[in-house]
């Protein structure tokens, strides 16, 4: 039961930074594209192009954002699996060890 709680938590811990890292990522990019915009036509509000153009590289800046931040969480859960793999192989070896050492005593 405390393996299904430990990743129930870390699914719901991933979906969180990889919703936030495409708001984030949107956002930023959505209005950078609209200050350009302004800063090089002094027009505001912008042309229907301009904010088409706008929304799409946000959702472009989204998809983006959330492959890193779930590219992220991917390259940490091998890391972790290494981790522990490397433990696992190492702990009979060390026991065996131990044995021996017990045994010439």
């Amino acid at each position: 039961m405390r393996i299904i709680g430990h990743l129930l938590a870390t699914a719901v811990r991933t979906f969180t930074h990889i919703i936030f890292s495409a708001l984030i990522c949107a956002v930023l990019f959505g209005g950078a594209a609209l200050i350009a915009a302004y800063a090089s036509t002094r027009q505001w509000p912008p042309s229907h192009l301009t904010e088409l153009l706008a929304a799409a590289l946000a959702v472009v800046a989204a998809y983006a954002g959330a492959v890193t931040a779930l590219m992220r969480a991917s390259a940490r859960a091998l890391m972790d699996a290494a981790r522990v793999a490397e433990h696992e192989a190492v702990a009979p070896l060390r026991a065996a060890a131990h044995e021996l050492e017990g045994a010439k005593s």
